[in-house]
């Protein structure tokens, strides 16, 4: 039972939350609690009569006796280093912040017995939250200035190319609002990156009523830099813009069909980006060109490091973006697997319209499901191949649009078929039950390849995305 006033300050201070240290007038520790013994890895025995210096760090341990010997000189209650960051020592040579408070203790009068008793608070949990918040406020901080520059410029480009007040007014907040879409879905996933398809959706929403009817949207799961979403959401809403005023989406037959892939097997990963009208009405290169057509091209081309083209074909603009993953991606080894679609969406008879597609498989049963997968996309199909010679003589007496190829025709390889339609300029995926495409020939290390069983979007997917050869 604690009954002498010593034993009930010991119980208090073996209680107490925090970890206490009593030390004498010359700097002995006297008396220490458990929570001492946890934060700096000693014991008892270690450190009664061992000077407080050892819980110092070794570089500051004179300083630090000086300091004591003035607190002797003129004890008070007060903390320890106001306005100075503290740092303690544990056992094993690693340090911590601290908070430290410092209390003189008279012991029955007598000076020189004097005690100072110091509270230690491990603050190490404190001191990551506020460099955290610290990180926040300067990204925040650089984030703001960065939007407010992208608005500035907005408005100064767009007051550019705008005939009068009101044409100026709805251009600026049309732009702003597509701007204020790419940051929300940022917000939505704490700036970590948006998702190609979120991105597509999000820019086209204000342009159709129902999605379904009017897009077809295939590539695989992909999660944009946050700057690279500003850059490519601008751009998808000019995109948007000028089909809803002049292209696909100016028609109630309008469609548009929005593709993209990564090449992942090239030294320099690159990600390509297809936006193609169909069904709209026959358009022509504008007169002039204005902040819109800078956007799709200069802009997002320069924010990207990439390459852009833009043509205005029969049924609309045909866009297309080629730019090195890195710009876009953080993580760029592990990508998804390709979107999975309904397959009303996939099965657009419009989607591969006037396309001749040779199939090369010697599967009967598979032949027979890829060229139905392909006419129900609006494809006319060649074949099917099940033999190199025969897939070679339709090479050579038809005039094709794209080819379906298997690895391996029975004991042959398709290399043969796969040269002659690169001659031509016949762009080709590969459709394979077992290959390892480390064993792919380097001439086709950039061309996709589609794994057995492949679902039909996937099919149909990567066939349009060489549609005019431009993603071959």
């Amino acid at each position: 039972m604690a009954n002498s006033p010593f034993d009930r300050f010991r119980l208090v201070v073996e209680s107490a939350p925090n970890g206490i240290v009593v030390v004498d007038r010359k700097g002995r520790i006297t008396l220490v609690n458990h929570q001492i013994e946890t934060l700096f890895g000693y014991t008892r025995a270690e450190l009664i009569g061992a000077p407080v210096e050892v819980l110092i760090p070794s570089r500051i341990r004179t300083h630090h006796a000086r300091l004591r010997s003035a607190f002797g000189n003129q004890p008070e209650t007060r903390p320890m280093g106001a306005g100075r960051d503290l740092c303690a020592r544990r056992k094993n040579g690693t340090e911590f912040p601290v908070e430290i408070g410092l209390t003189a203790i008279d012991d029955a009068g007598r000076e020189q017995d004097d005690l100072i008793l110091a509270t230690v608070v491990d603050i190490t949990v404190r001191k990551k939250s506020e460099e955290h918040l610290r990180h926040v406020m300067r990204e925040l901080s650089h984030r703001t200035k960065n939007i407010l520059a992208v608005v500035q410029a907005i408005a100064w480009q767009t007051a550019r190319t705008s005939t009068d007040l009101a044409d100026y007014e709805e251009r600026f907040t049309n732009r702003v609002d597509a701007l204020t879409r790419s940051h929300n879905l940022l917000v939505s996933r704490e700036w970590n990156g948006v998702a190609i398809e979120e991105l597509v959706n999000a820019q086209l929403a204000p342009f159709i009523d129902e999605r379904h009817e009017r897009i077809v949207v295939h590539g695989p799961d992909l999660l944009l830099k946050p700057e690279a979403a500003q850059s490519l959401g601008l751009a998808l809403h000019e995109l948007a813009v000028n089909a809803s005023k002049y292209g696909a989406l100016s028609l109630p037959s309008g469609k548009i069909e929005i593709g993209w892939t990564v090449n992942i097997d090239a030294v320099t990963q690159r990600f390509q980006m297809c936006w193609r009208e169909i069904g709209g009405p026959e358009v022509e290169p504008p007169q002039r060109t204005g902040f819109g057509h800078s956007v799709t091209t200069q802009m997002v081309a320069k924010a990207l490091g990439g390459d852009v083209t833009l043509q205005f074909v029969r049924e609309g603009i045909l866009w297309q973006l080629d730019a090195p993953a890195s710009r876009l991606f953080d993580e760029i080894a592990a990508l998804a697997a390709p979107k999975q679609l309904d397959e009303e969406e996939c099965m657009s008879p419009d989607l591969l319209r006037g396309q001749r597609i040779l199939v090369v498989e010697d599967d009967a049963l598979l032949a027979m499901t890829v060229e139905d997968v392909l006419r129900e996309a609006g494809a006319d199909t060649v074949g099917p191949a099940a033999t190199l010679a025969s897939a070679k003589a339709l090479v050579a007496e038809d005039n094709l649009s794209a080819a379906v190829l298997d690895i391996r025709l029975d004991s042959d390889e398709v290399w043969p078929v796969a040269r002659l339609l690169a001659k031509d300029g016949v762009p080709f995926v590969f459709l394979t039950g077992q290959f390892d495409r480390t064993a792919l020939p380097a001439e086709w290390a950039q061309r996709p390849i589609l794994s057995k069983p492949a679902r039909p979007m996937q099919i149909v997917g990567a066939l349009a995305l060489l549609n005019e050869g431009d993603l071959a």
